[in-house]
């Protein structure tokens, strides 16, 4: 959906993409490396800021410090679900670790052999290492399925993940849960979880002849890694007005938290 996105970027939100992403980074030795959101909404909206923050970090400890990190975002605003208070704050950690950040910026076209991205506005930036956020879209079964909304992708019902088919749910980052201001639930792990505990007890409810009463109330606390040591929690309730978000700064005993929350998933579901 970009031209040339495919031929020079390393989508980073793929293993193999961040593979070998990872891979060149190794190499670098002028930059700058860019990390570059193509298209809104995407997955996980702090994730671009931590690979940029970890990227920081990763070249500092490797004696290249004078290589620039740079992020690009059509956003106006970091995490703009969060509104501009919250975006200023997360702006202002990526910015103190020395990352620049360019908003505004949707591209259009990436130009491989003059390692230029081109953007709608008329501008254009170098890069060195390029790794990028692919534009999210639903996938092609949801389109033919009948199952899509206005917005792209599967409307459901906010407190019962229920479809506009009798007993067919969908959870996830296929969903768009409306939470006020034209804006929708952000894309994350965290609400995929929650959002699947309750259709699971709902389901069961249904097989023992109960009436379901489980809801999904968007509440939740995730973590945004600040670098290799330090993580910053954010704790939300997205379903008030107005929203009440709070990011606790990054410290490295947030970063154990983070740390543990991943261990006890893991351990939960694949072991």
């Amino acid at each position: 959906l970009i031209p040339g996105f495919t031929k020079v970027v390393h989508n980073v939100y793929t293993p193999e993409g961040a593979e070998s992403f990872y891979v060149d980074l190794q190499a670098v030795q002028k930059g700058p490396v860019v990390i570059l959101l193509s298209r809104l909404p995407i997955k996980c909206p702090p994730a671009p800021y931590e690979m940029a923050m970890l990227i920081r970090d990763y070249l500092n400890g490797a004696g290249k410090s004078n290589i620039p990190v740079q992020i690009y975002s059509p956003e106006p605003h970091p995490l703009p679900v969060a509104g501009p208070e919250i975006g200023k704050m997360v702006e202002k950690i990526v910015t103190e670790k020395g990352i620049q950040i360019f908003l505004n910026h949707t591209v259009k076209e990436i130009q491989s052999g003059e390692r230029r991205i081109v953007f709608e506005n008329g501008k254009t930036a170098s890069y060195e290492l390029l790794g990028g956020v692919p534009p999210h879209i639903a996938p092609a079964i949801l389109k033919k399925s009948g199952l899509l909304g206005d917005s792209g992708w599967v409307a459901i019902d906010r407190e019962t993940c229920q479809t506009k088919i009798d007993r067919v749910y969908a959870i996830g980052d296929v969903v768009a849960i409306p939470i006020g201001d034209g804006k929708a639930l952000p894309k994350a792990g965290l609400f995929a979880e929650l959002e699947g505990e309750v259709v699971a007890r709902r389901i069961a409810a249904e097989i023992q002849g109960k009436i379901p009463s489980a809801t999904f109330t968007a509440q939740g606390t995730c973590f945004m890694e600040t670098g290799i040591k330090t993580a910053a929690k954010i704790t939300a309730d997205f379903f008030v007005s107005p929203l009440n978000i709070v990011v606790t700064p990054p410290s490295e005993e947030g970063r154990r938290e983070k740390d543990e929350f991943e261990k006890t998933r893991i351990e939960r579901w694949f072991k």
